[in-house]
């Protein structure tokens, strides 16, 4: 790798004026030390860089090849400083999100919204990724706030809830069950679940639910997405447990919910990496978030409750 940024400097300006002796001049260095710089840059990249004639040097053609690209790499070099410069200044007002489908989906495009237009500077980089993959992600600091499902296991991640829906069993409209306002765990221990994947956050939930009564589910299909398990509980291949919300933006006319007997509680709110605090801009996106999140729940008519992170009075909407 070329280090000898010197050289270079030295190779550029004899190029440029012609002369040992005026590159000497424009640098502020003597005539023997350019030569010194020329020599080693020469050593260094094994190129012939210079001939002379009658006490001049005039370059190769390997020096004319070789001009460009040095040009290009100090220029690159010689703009460090104004990069670290505008980095600087611009600390503070960008942020990095992460989110899982179901809130990408949801809440996140209204909070976007209403963040960009309050505060215009800020730059946002947002990313989807699926609740497992996001689980894995999360120790590292490549992000400044994340919107999940709660709780993530990971001690170096601070999990702030904002919310908490009533789970509720997602079927088909022509399911059996699907005029009920009410179903009784019990009732569901011969139904046929379509299933998130073991290890999943939602698969956790089911199995926890059952694990209640001290039973299993019956699970017909298992899948990687509880989004998509959602969706083919609406086709007839089952019954799925799932959020309210989350149900009404995937399911559409086709899905049926029923409230689950006795009540269980999905909470969702946001995490950060505790060795990265949230900055100014970061800290704004929250108290966005917290302002506008209970307007979006109120529009989709499922009850909800807000927990501690929220910060508001307000217990229950419905």
């Amino acid at each position: 790798m070329l280090s000898n940024l010197k050289g270079l400097n030295a190779f550029r300006a004899v190029m440029e004026s012609g002369s040992l002796t005026d590159a000497a001049r424009r640098l502020e260095i003597t005539q023997p030390a350019v030569s010194r710089l020329i020599a080693n840059l020469e050593e260094e990249t094994c190129l012939t860089l210079f001939k002379r004639q009658r006490q001049r040097l005039v370059p190769t053609p390997e020096a004319e090849a070789f001009y460009r690209e040095a040009v290009r790499v100090l220029s690159a070099w010689e703009q460090i400083p104004k990069l670290a410069q505008d980095i600087k200044a611009r600390q503070g007002s960008q942020i990095r999100v992460v989110s899982i489908p179901r809130l990408a989906t949801g809440i996140l495009p209204d909070i976007l919204q209403t963040f960009s237009v309050r505060y215009p500077d800020s730059e946002l980089n947002v990313d989807v990724f699926s609740r497992r993959d996001l689980e894995k992600w999360s120790h590292t600091q490549q992000f400044d706030l994340g919107l999940v499902n709660l709780p993530i296991q990971n001690p170096v991640i601070e999990c702030v809830p904002i919310f908490a829906v009533r789970a509720v069993i997602a079927m088909s409209r022509d399911h059996p069950l699907s005029n009920r306002k009410t179903v009784e765990l019990r009732e569901l221990l011969e139904e046929s679940f379509v299933a998130p994947a073991e290890g999943t956050i939602m698969r956790e939930h089911l199995d926890k639910v059952f694990m209640s009564i001290g039973c299993r589910p019956n699970i017909r299909m298992e899948t990687s997405s509880s989004i998509f398990a959602a969706r083919l509980a609406t086709h007839g291949f089952g019954v799925n447990l799932i959020d309210p919300f989350t149900a009404q933006w995937v399911g559409g006319d086709k899905m049926a919910m029923v409230e689950l007997e006795p009540t269980y509680e999905i909470s969702f709110g946001y995490i950060y990496h505790l060795s990265h605090p949230p900055n100014v801009a970061t800290s704004q996106f929250i108290e966005v978030m917290k302002e506008i999140t209970p307007n979006i729940l109120d529009r989709t008519g499922v009850p909800y409750r807000l927990l501690a992170g929220a910060e508001r009075d307000l217990a229950v909407a419905e």
